[in-house]
């Protein structure tokens, strides 16, 4: 019997409790809501001061109170739209004691305004931003009684929109800073200390064909023979001077040709009287070299410059068909490649 009466006496208990658990839950609940809201940023008051008619002129003030959270600074929109005939001061925004038990602190907004309105009508309602929300005002009914003699013709037709206060700058001090440091990047840059700079080396300009060959033969000059076999030398390199020019001057490989494969190959390139000036220089040191001829001991200065005045006289006959206009006369060998 007493084994049936416990759970009996459990069910009676849980019902009397359980209107206490509901009512313990929206207390609860109540409370939690009480406190988000309590926390919540909102305007506390918005007021026209004074309140009561207005003559045209006169100037006004608009206070708005407000709770914001602990850290953010309210923003104030540009009102929009404002009557043509309103002018809005300076808004100063000012912020209250903080509050030690509460995560809110409020603020108060004051504007100056100064209507010239005959009739009665609203200021629009001002928009104000805390942190991501935000706010609205209601509007501000204005009721104008009476004209104030001579108000400034210019006064209600220049007309300026409130200025906005503590309004995010970021955007162009960004922009600024990043100006200033091209500018004191620049002016580093243009004071840092400079390398003299060296001069690319100039190519020393390569002499021509005809200016190597005068070269060697006033080199040539200064030689002293003393015995025939130096004169047979002295005569056998003239004639290697006379065969680089004309492998320099037409592209002829006198130096590796015979003297016969020479003036072939020169056949179209000079005229017969200095084909024949070159066979006879060429032959000449032919004959000292493989015939063993015994050249007289003034034959050397005599060779020197005749060898000489045939390379002048090939460089004139090249030079003359350059100043005509016409393609050089070059030889076999020239022309095939």
């Amino acid at each position: 019997m007493r084994t049936d009466e416990r759970p009996r006496r459990r069910a009676r208990l849980s019902a009397r409790l359980e209107p206490v658990r509901t009512a313990l839950a929206a207390a609860a609940l109540s409370a939690l809501t009480l406190s988000t809201f309590a926390q919540t940023p909102g305007i506390t008051s918005s007021e026209l001061l004074p309140t009561g008619p207005h003559h045209i002129g006169d100037s006004l003030r608009v206070r708005v109170r407000m709770t914001v959270p602990r850290g953010i600074t309210p923003e104030v929109a540009v009102v929009s739209n404002p009557p043509d005939d309103v002018v809005w001061g300076t808004p100063k925004l000012s912020k209250s004691a903080e509050s030690a038990d509460s995560a809110l602190d409020a603020w108060a907004l004051v504007w100056p305004v100064q209507v010239f309105r005959v009739d009665p009508y609203e200021l629009p309602p001002i928009e104000i931003g805390i942190g991501s929300d935000v706010l609205l005002t209601e509007p501000f009914p204005v009721e104008t009684v009476s004209v104030r003699a001579g108000p400034d013709a210019a006064l209600l037709r220049d007309v300026r929109p409130p200025v906005a206060v503590y309004r995010t700058i970021w955007a162009p001090a960004i922009l600024g800073g990043a100006a200033l440091l091209l500018l004191a990047g620049y002016a580093l840059y243009r004071r840092r200390p400079r390398m003299a700079s060296t001069p690319e080396p100039v190519a020393p300009r390569q002499p021509s064909a005809l200016e190597w060959a005068e070269a060697e033969f006033a080199r040539m000059e200064g030689v002293t023979v003393h015995d025939e076999e130096a004169l047979r030398q002295y005569i056998d390199d003239t004639s290697d001077v006379v065969r680089e020019y004309l492998l320099r001057r037409v592209g002829v490989a006198a130096p590796r040709l015979t003297t016969l494969e020479t003036l072939i190959a020169l056949r179209d390139a000079v005229t017969d009287g200095t084909r024949g000036a070159l066979r006879e220089t060429l032959d000449g040191a032919d004959y000292v070299k493989f015939a063993k001829q015994i050249p007289a001991q003034s034959a050397g200065r005599d060779f020197l410059e005749h060898s000489r005045e045939t390379c002048r006289a090939c460089e004139r006959e090249w030079a003359a068909d350059a100043r005509k206009g016409s393609t050089p006369r070059m030889s076999p060998t020239e022309q095939s490649a």
